[in-house]
């Protein structure tokens, strides 16, 4: 930044922003536009002869694993994942996170991390070129089954008679939730469908979700204990009555009319009370999917 002290009548090139700061007088700063023309003089330095220098760029080699993804119950080790192409190439292999993998380069690697996680391996060289390259493994991690217990356990029988015999345990216990739709967009205050109508003294509405969009959604097959529903406003009234909700399974995609068969009931309330934001709706029988 050159200082000028500049006397009246300068020359100046006005620029498009304030390039140029004063005072006077003990007067506030004050910004411009108009800044001085400047010529500046000097000697440009001097420069040794140019020497050129060769850089030989190199391609990394060809890398690649026997897998790059493996399903593990939670407490389990995976399948042997071994390098299957660049193993003469490459002398340095490092894991990030390096947690929960165990093994070498020579005889393969297993992993047993207790979350679903993803590995990345830098497969790189100490000499020679110095390329390095990355494979990625995902491994995912599934809750194992509780034990399984069969009751009764010992029991003493007549030949040729039955004995009944009670299976429990061997389910995955976790919970969760799952969400298919993921836009904003609100209903009218008068428009249909709504996920809760008490403009109309009966109201039916009915919904398809496909296999296809519940397991994207990370839907597993066990209990379904709840649905929601996000509201914007409560309509005319901040209740609906005689509500209820069924469920069933489809082989249909979509809907040419309602259908009335095959259809469980898991929820029933003379009055439902609405609010604005996420009503979520506790099966009194939870739907077995």
């Amino acid at each position: 930044m050159a200082l000028i002290e500049a006397p009246a009548n300068t020359q100046f090139t006005a620029t498009a922003g304030n390039t140029v700061l004063y005072s006077y007088n003990g007067a506030n700063n004050t910004l411009s536009t108009n800044r001085f023309n400047v010529l500046f003089s000097g000697q440009v330095a001097c420069a040794s002869e140019r020497v050129p220098v060769v850089a030989t760029v190199s391609a990394p080699p060809v890398f690649t694993l026997s897998s790059n993804s493996e399903i593990i119950c939670n407490g389990s080790n995976s399948n042997v994942i071994s390098i299957t192409a660049g193993a003469s190439d490459y002398d340095t292999y490092t894991w990030n996170p390096s947690t929960g993998v165990s093994g070498n380069a020579t005889i393969g690697w297993t992993f047993n991390p207790t979350v679903t996680t993803s590995y990345t391996l830098t497969a790189s060289q100490s000499g020679g070129a110095l390329c390095s390259t990355t494979a990625i493994v995902n491994i995912t991690v599934n809750a194992s089954p509780t034990l399984l217990a069969i009751t009764p356990s010992s029991v003493s029988t007549c030949v040729n008679s039955i004995q009944p015999l009670v299976a429990t345990g061997g389910t995955i216990g976790s919970n969760g939730t799952s969400q298919i739709g993921t836009a904003t967009t609100l209903t009218s205050s008068t428009g249909q469908p709504t996920a809760f109508c008490n403009r109309f003294k009966h109201y039916w509405l009915q919904m398809v979700y496909t296999a296809a969009e519940l397991t994207a959604a990370g839907v597993q097959p066990g209990n379904i204990n709840a649905i929601s529903f996000k509201i914007g406003a409560q309509g005319s009234a901040n209740n609906v009555t005689d509500f209820k909700v069924r469920l069933g399974n489809t082989t249909n995609n979509t809907l040419t009319g309602f259908t009335t068969t095959g259809l469980t009931q898991v929820y029933s309330a003379a009055t439902y009370s609405t609010v604005v934001g996420v009503n979520t709706i506790t099966f009194d029988t939870p739907y077995v999917s």
